[in-house]
């Protein structure tokens, strides 16, 4: 196991974030990240520019939404033949940043997949975040930008508060963002793989109050 420096939260309410940075001795390596074990399990942690970025672990919406989502893309994609979907794995979007997306589905083309890698060793097809109050601003700008230059084709910003879904199109020049409101089309690699029902993605009533 890697020794890591010792570290500490930093607490910066700005632009909506709980926490932003873990502050370190000095900066850690991808492979001192990969082996990072933190010792409070209510917190994410990412890896930009050397440092610990981290978030709280998502609320009950957020994460009833995650696993619909999930369903969703398991039903039109996996079932379908069409790939493989995946949540919460580290993607090295750059030499000095990895992420962790809710979810990542990865066409066909593009498996299988090592089965002792302790990241994704391919470009994803579809990267997915659901936004959180302490991640949104993050999510809608920084990992956008992270996410295009990594040259992943296709974003979706799940807005569970706007019942929303914003999906933006990397391989379109520029870049282009739709928002879907009541159903969202799924379209990978110009196929056309399904639509996805947002009202009941979206639907809270008798599941949480």
């Amino acid at each position: 196991m890697t020794q890591i420096p010792p570290v500490h939260l930093i607490h910066d309410p700005a632009e909506g974030a709980t926490f932003v940075a873990v502050e370190t001795v000095r900066k850690l390596s991808y492979e001192e990240f990969l082996d990072f074990e933190g010792e409070d399990e209510t917190l994410r942690y990412e890896w930009v520019d050397g440092e610990l970025v981290v978030s709280p672990w998502p609320d009950n919406p957020h994460q009833l939404v995650a696993v619909r989502t999930a369903r969703e893309l398991f039903r039109l994609g996996d079932d379908a033949g069409h790939g493989l979907t995946l949540p919460q794995m580290t993607f090295r979007v750059s030499a000095g940043r990895a992420r962790i997306p809710d979810l990542v589905f990865i066409g066909r083309a593009k498996l299988p997949l090592p089965a002792r890698a302790r990241d994704l060793s391919v470009v994803p097809d579809l990267v997915v975040e659901i936004l959180s109050p302490s991640t949104a601003a993050t999510d809608l700008r920084e990992k956008r930008d992270d996410y295009r230059a990594a040259r992943v084709p296709a974003y979706w910003i799940v807005d569970p508060e706007a019942r929303s879904v914003t999906v933006w199109d990397f391989t379109a020049q520029p870049p282009t963002a739709v928002e879907y409101r009541d159903h969202l089309p799924w379209v990978s690699a110009g196929q056309r793989l399904g639509e996805i029902d947002l009202a009941a993605l979206f639907a809270t009533e008798g599941w949480l109050r």
